[in-house]
């Protein structure tokens, strides 16, 4: 488990998309109980998708006044805590975001896959809302392309999620056959590379 400073904190909640962040104090008898008991919870298949993090500090920002706690944060936003030894409660709480994550990532999947072309934008093709998207649904629309579209700025959770599922930070994101082509920037140099009729290909 990797010892952190407190000043790269809001570094490491968005370093992954389930994190995890054990706040103690050297030779606390209760927080030594939570640093033995996290690398074997940790080590666990069902949690390989949490990064756990240690950082001796409590921290104003968090609000944490008494260790040890450990908060757990998806897509760098607090999902839970837990104040104290309670490695069941901890247990139960990673178990529940886990679950609740993986039920975001079959959502994803199928949104992605709603139609042979996907894209996820700002906005409709009616109403853009951004000058990116604009610009892309215009070169679609020039193509001839037909495709499916989710406006991101619906929903929240969807558009958080999809950056770290696709590991793409910004939009418009364009898919093909449930596969990222990229952004507009990709795009726009496949337009021009002449290869952007294939790369559409279904």
């Amino acid at each position: 488990m990797e010892e952190i400073e407190a000043s790269n904190l809001e570094k490491t909640i968005l370093s992954s998309p389930l994190v995890a962040i054990i706040f103690y104090a050297k030779n606390d008898e209760r927080c030594s109980q939570i640093l033995d008991f996290i690398p074997e919870l940790a080590a666990q298949d069902e949690f390989k998708k949490f990064k756990f993090f240690k950082v001796d500090a409590v921290s104003g920002i968090f609000a944490v006044r008494s260790v040890p706690t450990i908060i757990m944060f998806r897509n760098g936003n607090e999902i839970d805590r837990v104040v104290g030894v309670d490695t069941s409660a901890i247990t139960q709480k990673l178990r529940k975001i886990v679950e609740s994550n993986r039920s975001i990532e079959q959502r994803l999947v199928s949104l992605i896959n709603q139609q042979p072309i996907m894209v996820f934008i700002k906005g409709t093709p009616e109403q853009p809302r951004c000058g990116f998207t604009r610009t892309l649904l215009s070169i679609l629309k020039e193509m001839n392309v037909q495709f499916g579209y989710f406006d991101i700025l619906s929903d929240e959770e969807v558009r958080q999620s999809l950056k770290s599922y696709s590991k793409w930070p910004t939009y418009p994101q364009l898919y093909v056959k449930g596969s990222l082509i990229g952004g507009l920037d990709i795009i726009q140099d496949l337009r021009e590379n002449g290869e952007l009729e294939n790369a559409l290909k279904c």
